[in-house]
């Protein structure tokens, strides 16, 4: 089966939040852009700034003049800061594409040669929303950038293969993408492991309508993440057709706090928090939000306890079906 990609029509648009704590691999971030077929099917990329540091500012300035020589536009959307949360600040990147298609990206990662090539074709097999794979970027920073060192960014993190983590629910559609079906309610938290913000892909439309990223707040002053898996619940809900692809690869190098069962716990238990607000009215739902707060605060508190390990394996393998039972109850 052939799938062919009109590059005439350039239907692919980037978006990205640039962090000044990340501002040593964005000039890499850009110039991966350019390597291979991306520069054929992606018509432009947004960048909503973190900061108006002047470091950030040069780098945004010189991947204009780079970008836009080889046919692709650079914008950049002001009124983000680092207090912001994330699904903020994506969201007002939202408002400004032009579609049909978008992409949204850690500012963290590396383009491989054939990326956006791949999310169009997974596009064209009908996906409404397309994760990516996530892969370590040693053998490419070799390969491709050989001026570039991060040994001292990748001693301070790890990286990850994101597909070790999909759930069971997943059928493959076409040559490495797969569609992510979730059997029953139950199955939908489970289902969005491994569907990860760093790498995925919507059309415009379709995240339009879903009603685009929410902003999930703060906790003790800190911006929540999570937006990722919040809006690909939504997506299950609403029937969407979400899909992942081990094609669409980026390189991307991650947080190893990230990867522990206290960040899974607060994460889901942050989302059901924010049902809970969303949906004030109803008696049983503000009990239930309640003891996601509770649990919210007690992850944080095992997590700075000496017996942070068991306590919180034991609290993982058990809050994974109540969250489940729970999450059914509010999203009746």
């Amino acid at each position: 089966m052939q799938l062919n990609i009109n590059k005439e029509a350039k239907p692919l648009e980037v978006l990205l939040v640039a962090s000044p704590k990340r501002i040593r691999i964005l000039r890499y971030l850009f110039t991966s852009l350019l390597i291979g077929t991306n520069k054929n099917f992606v018509k432009r990329v947004t960048v909503a700034p973190l900061s108006k540091s002047e470091e950030l500012m040069k780098i945004l300035h010189w991947a204009k003049k780079e970008l836009e020589a080889h046919g692709i536009h650079l914008g950049v959307v002001e009124g983000c800061t680092l207090k912001d949360p994330l699904g903020y600040c994506r969201q007002l990147l939202l408002e400004t594409s032009e579609g049909p298609h978008i992409a949204i990206v850690d500012d963290d990662v590396l383009f491989t040669p054939k990326w956006a090539e791949n999310v169009l074709k997974a596009f064209k097999l009908g996906c409404d929303i397309v994760f990516g794979a996530l892969r370590p970027p040693f053998s490419y920073l070799k390969n491709q950038l050989m001026s570039f060192s991060i040994s001292r960014y990748i001693t301070r993190s790890m990286t990850v293969f994101n597909e070790l983590f999909l759930c069971r629910d997943a059928e493959e559609i076409h040559n490495g993408v797969y569609e992510i079906k979730p059997k029953s309610l139950h199955n939908m938290i489970p289902c969005t492991q491994g569907l990860w913000g760093a790498n995925m892909g919507f059309k415009l439309d379709k995240i339009k309508a879903l009603g685009g990223f929410k902003s999930l707040g703060y906790v003790r002053g800190i911006p929540i993440g999570g937006d990722d898996t919040e809006l690909c619940i939504r997506a299950f809900l609403k029937g969407y057709k979400v899909c992942y692809s081990t094609k669409a690869r980026l390189l991307h190098v991650v947080d190893p706090r990230k990867m522990s069962k206290k960040y899974a716990l607060l994460k889901y238990s942050t989302i059901a928090y924010v049902y809970k607000e969303l949906q004030p009215k109803m008696e049983t739902k503000i009990i239930l939000g309640y003891v996601y707060s509770w649990l919210h605060e007690l992850i944080n508190i095992v997590g700075t306890s000496k017996h942070f390990s068991k306590t919180t394996d034991i609290m993982f393998h058990l809050s994974i079906p109540v969250m489940n039972i729970a999450m059914r109850k509010l999203l009746d």
